[in-house]
């Protein structure tokens, strides 16, 4: 009798085992046609049980539970189809993109040919010190830009082999999924939980077919999007070298000026101290007492000048390091994401084996042969 029970429950495994590499179960397919689902329609179900008297407070609890996850899938569906538009709007319109930034690329290498210097000596020292400044906001923030557009094409460049992941993981999900779906019509379950369960695989189902759908899309939309993002950086770092020579003329002609006016003031000292001679003591004094402070002040311009440049330059090394600490921070976290997900590989790996085993001395006890 015993032995007769245990082939009985092989045998339904096995039929089982078939039928969810060819479709979800015949009863799940059936009920699910006809269940409207949507956001709507599964908060009305929450509603409905939040309302409903006499549950169980475990089963209320765990039915719940099931309807959130429902949600959570339907969610990440709509994600996945609004990421399927851009990728698709990216295919589409890329061609005339990377013509649009070959044109505007062309025409600063025509603007550069035909450039000529800007006289800055007509400017002021402070007009001098304005435009500086005001350029080198510029090329910092295309340099953060630069970084960026590095960083996103390293990431989009590393995309295919992650897809690759993705996909197979997303099919490994669907099967599962589908082999759930012969649990979701237990008869043991209550109507309301076997209800929750068919609209959760159901939603589940969606969401993979989706999600497999949006990856199939990215990997297509892959090269135009890499090739996107060079044209960019490319139009970027070209506007930063029409400026990068503005800033060497500028920094030198205000170099020269300094050193002039810091000439011309230790010219103006030397002649007044030769002219005390032969003049009241007390004026001689509080002359070269006047020409000492002057000297001292001169010296501490000139120390100021070389801290500012040494403060734009700590400043300027501050945020690199800062930008640079955030991608590696990213990039630990993602080596981190893709152990965690070898490590889940292994384990559904060891478990499938220990099941295997299991059947396999099942069958031997019932003395069948085994499945290949």
């Amino acid at each position: 009798m015993y032995k007769a029970y245990i082939l009985a429950l092989i045998l339904y495994t096995c039929l089982i085992s078939v039928n969810i590499h060819a479709k979800p179960h015949a009863d799940f397919k059936a009920q699910t046609t006809i269940i409207d689902i949507s956001k709507e329609a599964v908060q009305t179900k929450i509603d409905t049980v939040n309302n409903r008297k006499g549950i169980d407070d475990t089963l209320k609890s765990r039915i719940l539970s099931i309807y959130q996850s429902a949600q959570d899938n339907l969610t990440n569906i709509e994600n996945y189809k609004i990421r399927s538009h851009d990728f698709n709007v990216a295919i589409k319109q890329s061609p005339n993109l990377l013509k649009n930034y070959q044109n505007e690329l062309n025409q600063i290498v025509t603007n550069l040919a035909k450039q000529k210097p800007e006289d800055l000596t007509k400017l002021s020292s402070e007009e001098l010190e304005q435009k500086e400044i005001s350029i080198k906001g510029k090329i910092s923030t295309l340099d953060e830009q630069l970084k960026k557009l590095e960083n996103e094409i390293n990431l989009q460049e590393a995309r295919p082999a992650h897809i690759r992941e993705e996909i197979a993981t997303a099919k490994q999900d669907l099967e599962s999924t589908q082999t759930k779906t012969t649990q979701a019509v237990n008869k043991t379950l209550s109507k309301l939980e076997t209800d929750a369960n068919l609209i959760y695989l159901k939603t589940l189902i969606d969401a993979r077919t989706a999600e497999l759908k949006m990856l199939d899309i990215e990997a297509i939309s892959n090269p135009e999007r890499v090739e996107l993002l060079k044209a960019q950086f490319k139009v970027l770092d070209m506007q930063k070298n029409e400026l990068t020579p503005i800033i060497t003329s500028l920094s030198d002609l205000m170099t020269a000026r300094r050193e002039k006016d810091t000439q011309t003031i230790q010219n103006a000292l030397n002649q007044a101290e030769k002219e005390l001679a032969g003049k009241h003591p007390l004026i001689q004094a509080l002359t070269r007492e006047n020409i000492q402070i002057t000297r001292e002040l001169q010296s501490v311009s000139l120390k100021i000048d070389s801290y500012t440049d040494q403060k734009i330059k700590i400043d300027n090394a501050s945020k690199e390091i800062t930008t640079e600490y955030k991608d590696a921070d990213k990039k630990l976290q993602d080596i981190s994401n893709q152990w965690q997900k070898e490590i889940d590989a292994i384990i559904k790996g060891a478990q499938k084996h220990r099941i295997q085993q299991r059947r396999g001395r099942v069958f031997e006890f019932l003395q069948l042969p085994r499945a290949a």
